[in-house]
């Protein structure tokens, strides 16, 4: 009940989870700051680089657990192992006296390139890496001949290990923060192998809960209120109330293991076997799938989360177990085999060449223009940028003015506190505290974030936490300065590697996301009205699979188009891309839904008495009218969205000096669009069908010989299929409608008619 309790105050409780992060991140750097400060003197001449452990320590401990703690303490040695055999090797051979600024970023890109090209390698590790990179070759640069390589390798290291040990130390303390619940858990389960045979993989298991949770989600969403036979809201409370605390033990527990009969599972079995009196006379209208969409989810995650009895389990599900020890035994040899060949096959992806060609000309064109403005402060302008690199795209621009105004906003937090603390240079740990913990909650805001976050919280340990680099004043803004330069070289080379723009991607993966949900009606169906083999889902599982990851891609372009710059283009529509982002994460959901329903349908209606060609000859024309006018109305939405704008489509076609009469079209799109009512109207014909002829399956199951709680099971998935052809249809009208608006956006001054538009397209290719 505490974690009930708790839900009805999620400000507070937030708020207590990020005070808490802080202050172990102000223990990590307090750890940092009293050794390097007020260490025995070889030990400070030992950390020679204290900012780089302050560095280190933030990017670590921030929001961190233990376990993702110790793995971010792999990766500092990893990254330090790295370093020290790249580095001793190339100032060996040269010798440092030969040095220069252009030697040296030289030194640094190539260096960096070497980290950056692994796949294998984690990001944290590259970005640690990058940091030593910087520090190794730019200190040589400024000592020259005075370097003595050893030590000044052994220096970069202990700053780093310092860092990393007193971010492990932090999460000690009051008592080590475990990950039950949140990330890095992987590092503090037990590895042996008898361990591991009982085991199952706790993301993959959540992951299948959170399918049915999203289900429920829709339900609710869409319903007005429940039928009466349920018999309220309170005991749908009590239900949702008693699966939340059985998923908060799932969550918390290790190992994948059966909890036993529990009050919380007792009233979910209830509350089903109450509704599942009534399913004989469910389904009637399209208001009844709604709820009974709702209680088909709660019966997918009952069987997740509650043991099931072996009297009643069904033919096919231990058909499945039977060879699901065989296949993990496989999938496992599989991944070994994998991974293995990943780390001996040394042919880089081109992804992974493109993000070390960046990281390469980044850090090196940072550090010759650093060394040259200012050498004794060359290492900021490419420090600030080695912890910023990632993979793929991001928003660029937000990110470097938001390390830029971090950077402005702790370097001058750091020089009002040396000021007034001028004369207790003692204290000058203690104004850190409350800027520390203001900058954990400034990495969980919108305008900053990490980045924002990070760069102002470096900004003030640099200046407050460290001694002996000059007056403050100087410092901050010859550090502001070449992070300012570091910042231009980033976002530069990001242009360059990244030219076109993410609204541009995000217009063009909408189109091709359009395409791929087409495809997946198309399957889905087919699979419902043609006798298919089992052995045909799971291609069309995996077709699924990337549906799902085209419509994350464009999530990811929609919020970076969102975040990047207009200049001299037009404003990014992000209000009408959310929407149809919305739309097609729920089609995506639904999809996957049906095609469940349709798999345990044709594998299970022999043994419910109901033979598996009657089923498809009650529900096949519905589902062929229904493919009819989803699939069309998608086919047209990814020709309309696939091109630039209707000027220049209209130039093509005048370029391509076709006179084929556009009306030729209509034959086959005839029914593509159609205007707002009779779409609704439609809709309601075709569910209502569905009904009907879904109502007559469910009279011959109850007529027939077989096992209740499989007919039961059987009516519910009919009325997961309605409810999902319904709601899909519904989206599909939404998504129409918004398409027609983001058109109108792009072309103010010209009528827009979809159809026609479609049209022209097609005559464009044919």
């Amino acid at each position: 009940m505490q974690r009930i309790r708790n839900t009805k105050n999620p400000t507070r409780e937030l708020w207590l989870e990020r005070l808490g992060s802080a202050l172990r991140t102000i223990l990590a750097c307090s750890i940092v700051g009293c050794t390097t400060l007020y260490g025995p003197v070889t030990l400070q001449r030992l950390l020679a680089y204290p900012a780089f452990s302050y560095v280190t320590t933030v990017l670590i401990v921030s929001d961190a657990t233990l376990g993702s703690t110790l793995r971010g303490f792999w990766h500092a040695f990893y990254a330090t192992l790295q370093v020290t055999i790249l580095s001793a090797l190339g100032l060996w051979l040269v010798g440092p006296a030969r040095f220069t600024n252009g030697l040296a970023a030289a030194a640094v890109a190539l260096s960096a390139f070497a980290v950056a090209l692994p796949e294998s390698t984690h990001l944290m590790t590259k970005r640690l890496a990058f940091g030593q990179i910087v520090i190794v070759y730019v200190g040589v640069a400024i000592q020259g001949a005075e370097t003595e390589v050893t030590e000044h390798l052994i220096q970069v290291a202990s700053s780093a290990a310092l860092g990393a040990m007193a971010s492990v130390l932090a999460m000690f303390f009051p008592c080590p923060r475990l990950a039950y619940n949140e990330d890095g858990m992987l590092w503090e389960r037990p590895s042996l192998p008898f361990f591991r045979a009982n085991c199952m993989d706790l993301g993959e298991m959540l992951q299948e809960m959170e399918i049915p949770i999203r289900g429920m989600e829709i339900a609710l969403t869409s319903c007005q209120s429940f039928p009466v036979s349920i018999e309220g809201e309170e005991e749908l409370r009590n239900v949702l109330r008693s699966l939340t605390e059985q998923m908060r033990k799932l969550e918390q527990a290790k190992c994948f293991v059966s909890f036993g009969a529990t009050a919380a599972q007792e009233r979910a079995i209830k509350f089903s076997e109450k509704f599942n009196r009534n399913l004989e006379n469910i389904l009637i209208t399209p208001e009844d799938l709604q709820s009974s969409f709702f209680i088909y989810c709660t019966e997918l995650l009952n069987d997740l989360l509650i043991p099931q009895n072996p009297n009643c389990t069904i033919e096919i599900e231990s058909q499945k177990n039977n060879t699901e020890e065989s296949r993990h035994s496989e999938k496992q040899v599989h991944c070994i085999f994998h991974r293995t060949w990943r780390l001996l096959n040394l042919r880089p992806t081109s992804q992974n060449l493109v993000f070390a060609f960046k990281c390469s000309v980044s850090l090196g064109l940072a550090v010759l223009l650093g060394l040259i403005y200012n050498k004794e402060n060359g290492y900021w302008s490419g420090l600030t940028i080695a912890i910023t690199f990632a993979t793929g795209r991001h928003a660029t621009f937000s990110i470097a003015n938001a390390r830029a105004q971090g950077t402005a906003m702790g370097s001058v937090y750091g020089i009002l506190c040396n000021f007034i603390l001028q004369k207790h240079v003692g204290f000058r740990l203690l104004p850190l505290l409350p800027w520390i913990i203001f900058t954990s909650f400034l990495r969980h805001s919108q305008m900053y974030g990490q980045a924002g976050g990070i760069s102002a919280a470096i900004g003030a340990l640099l200046i407050l936490g460290r001694k002996n680099y000059g007056p403050p004043g100087e410092f901050a803004i010859a550090r502001i300065t070449e992070a300012s330069i570091g910042l231009v070289c980033f976002i530069m080379v990001e242009i360059l590697v990244h030219p076109i723009r993410a609204a541009t991607l995000a217009k063009t993966k909408l189109s091709r996301s359009f395409g791929a949900l087409q495809g997946c009606f198309k399957d889905t169906v087919l699979h419902a009205t043609q006798n298919t083999r089992s052995s045909n889902f799971p291609a069309l599982r995996e077709k699924q699979k990337k549906l799902r990851a085209q419509v994350n891609e464009l999530e990811k372009l929609i919020t970076e188009a969102e975040l990047e710059p207009n200049f001299w283009f037009l404003s990014f529509p992000g209000d009408s891309y959310k929407k149809l982002l919305g739309s097609l994460l729920k089609m995506v959901d639904l999809l996957l839904f049906a095609s469940y329903t349709i798999e345990f349908l044709s594998q299970v209606s022999s043994r419910a008495g109901v033979a598996l060609e009657d089923l498809q000859e009650h529900i096949s024309n519905d589902l062929e009218l229904f493919k009819k006018e989803v699939g069309s109305t998608l086919k047209c939405l990814e020709q309309v969205t696939s091109i630039k704008s209707l000027a220049a489509l209209e130039k093509k076609l005048q370029k391509k000096n076709t006179s084929q009469d556009i009306e030729l079209g209509k034959s086959s799109n005839a029914n593509a669009f159609r205007v707002s009512s009779a779409d609704e109207e439609e809709v309601e014909n075709i569910v209502s069908s569905f009904l009907q002829h879904s109502s007559k399956v469910a009279d011959k199951l109850y007529a027939s010989e077989g096992e209740d709680k499989l007919k039961n099971k059987m009516v519910l998935c009919l009325c997961g299929l309605g409810f999902s052809i319904n709601t899909l249809m519904k989206e599909t009208m939404k998504i129409e409608k918004e398409v027609k608006e983001l058109v109108k956006w792009e072309n103010p001054s010209s009528h827009i008619n979809l159809y026609e538009i479609s049209c022209k397209v097609n005559a464009l290719h044919t």
